[in-house]
């Protein structure tokens, strides 16, 4: 069995441009512009695409 982690961040921290990390290539996102997918909360609900490598990092939005 496969545990998904997936990183958690608060919206007054993207808001404030706190940096997310690329999965693949650890670039820092510091402004990212970030979609909504059909996952499901907890799930990787959100991704950004790096702008380094191209690929996508799912990411969860908490509510502060």
């Amino acid at each position: 069995m496969q545990t998904d982690n997936f990183p958690a961040v608060k919206k007054s921290e993207l808001a404030a441009r706190i940096v997310l990390s690329c999965f693949n290539c650890y670039q820092d996102f510091f402004d990212p512009y970030y979609f909504e997918t059909t996952n499901a909360d907890g799930r990787g609900k959100y991704f950004a695409c790096c702008e380094r490598c191209r690929m996508n990092t799912y990411f969860d939005l908490t509510g502060e």
